[in-house]
Formats: C-alpha cells, structure tokens, sequence
C-alpha cells in the first residue's frame, strides 16, 4: 500500500492507487480477480491491505515471500532496504501474517510461507 516502498522494489509499475482501482474496476465490470503479494513487501500492513481488498476478489488472495531476495537485488542496491524486506520474511513475521489470516477463506499461502509454517500447500480448501 506504500507507494515508495512499491516504487523502489517495482520501479516503472503503477502506484497503488491504480493497482486498487484495477481491481475494483474489474470487479465491478464482472471479472474474476485475485491478487499476489509475492513478495509480501510489508507485513505491518499485510492485514489492512486483506481487507481493503477482499470486497473486490472473487477468487484467491496468495501471500509469499520473495525468492532469492539476495541473488536478485541488483548491485548497490539500497542495503536498508533489503534488510527491511528480510525483516518482514522472518520465520516470526512469516508465523504472525498467518495467524492473523489463516482462517480467511479466500487467502492462499505461497511455497514460501508453507515451508515455514510446515503446512501443505493447497490451491483449494
């Protein structure tokens, strides 16, 4: 939901509030949505954005982690930045996310987070 945040890890990719009216638009026009957080890039605000969102999601809310964070940052890449993002893929982190939405029907958690929590992954429940 954080535009700079957004901006530094998908530069040239629309703001937020574009990437929110998409979805509603769509929703409203009747397609079928979803939405990815894969990476999860804030989980401060993991909860709120859920919510935000899951009027508008006909289908499936997947959560993860980045992959290969390390491998993929480019170099000089803002070393801040990469430690806050590892913050919030922490075992701990990975732990609260899905106890604060682990009984939300519509959420679908990524290889990442199944691996942590030592649960199956499933496309359906």
């Amino acid at each position: 939901m954080s535009d700079p945040i957004l901006a530094f890890w998908e530069p040239y990719a629309p703001p937020f509030d574009q990437r929110f009216w998409s979805l509603k638009t769509a929703h409203e026009y009747g397609y079928a949505t979803s939405v990815s957080c894969e990476p999860c890039l804030n989980t401060d605000t993991i909860l709120d954005l859920f919510r935000l969102c899951e009027p508008f999601i006909t289908d499936t809310f997947w959560i993860g982690k980045a992959n290969k964070l390390a491998k993929r940052c480019i170099p000089g890449t803002d070393p801040n930045m990469i430690r806050q993002l590892e913050a919030m893929q922490s075992d701990d982190e990975v732990r609260r996310v899905y106890a604060a939405l682990k009984d939300e029907p519509k959420i679908r958690w990524k290889e990442s987070y199944c691996s942590v929590l030592g649960i199956a992954q499933t496309i359906e429940r």
